[in-house]
């Protein structure tokens, strides 16, 4: 019995891990929809406005999150992350920078 009461305490997680948690997973998916969004405007209007709608979701959903984080005296902690995060967004993205398809090219 004991064993099994170890095990469980094993897993659990403190409110600032599960904030954490939620909120990667939740800006992981929302920049995927974002570029799934673009991708599919040129092939299929429907899918990509779909995409917009699961963008819309993700960021009040994160919404909510900052909300809750803030309920508990803990928004730095996830305004430090969301620095890193926009960061790292600037530096990746998937459009072509080839000159030969700038408009520059002879």
């Amino acid at each position: 019995m004991q064993g099994q009461a170890r095990q469980i305490s094993s897993h659990t997680l403190l409110p600032q891990e599960v904030l954490i948690t939620a909120s990667v997973h939740e800006r992981q998916h929302l920049y995927r929809y974002r570029i799934l969004a673009l991708r599919f405007q040129p092939f299929d209007q429907g899918i990509s406005k779909l995409m917009e709608v699961l963008v819309d979701e993700g960021r009040r959903r994160i919404k909510m999150l900052q909300q809750l984080a803030h309920r508990l005296q803990l928004s730095g902690l996830l305004t430090t992350m969301i620095h890193e995060q926009s960061c790292f967004d600037r530096q990746t993205h998937f459009f072509c920078k080839h000159p030969c398809f700038s408009g520059t090219a002879d």
